[in-house]
């Protein structure tokens, strides 16, 4: 949104999307970003945030995990989905299919030490 809390055009969200890539592209340590309700609620905005962020996508959704020493890191593509026009909600995570993946997941990791986290920026 901009200053007077007007969505922002595909336009602009290109240019912003292109400039997180070229900054995440320039770090020197391992970064692992998940996609947000703000940074997903459009078809234009998953659009870009796949093309430029969310790489490489592997399925319908942007989840995934891996390890890490004793630690098993599980983050998701967490998004409510909106029709642009007027707002309604098209659909949102936790889908069935997130649960079960989450499931599988948590299956395959009996010998890891669990700990969840909850962000909300």
């Amino acid at each position: 949104y901009d200053e007077e809390k007007h969505i922002l055009s595909p336009g602009q969200l290109k240019k912003d999307f292109m400039l997180v890539q070229r900054i995440l592209l320039d770090l020197e340590v391992p970064v692992f970003i998940t996609g947000g309700n703000h940074d997903l609620a459009f078809e234009y905005m998953r659009k870009f945030y796949r093309l430029y962020i969310g790489r490489p996508v592997q399925g319908k959704h942007m989840d995934y995990s891996f390890s890490f020493g004793h630690y098993k890191f599980i983050t998701f593509e967490a998004f409510c989905h909106y029709n642009c026009s007027d707002l309604a909600k098209i659909n949102s995570s936790l889908t069935p299919e997130q649960m079960t993946w989450l499931q599988t997941e948590l299956s395959s990791s009996q010998r890891f030490f669990i700990t969840y986290y909850v962000l909300s920026l």
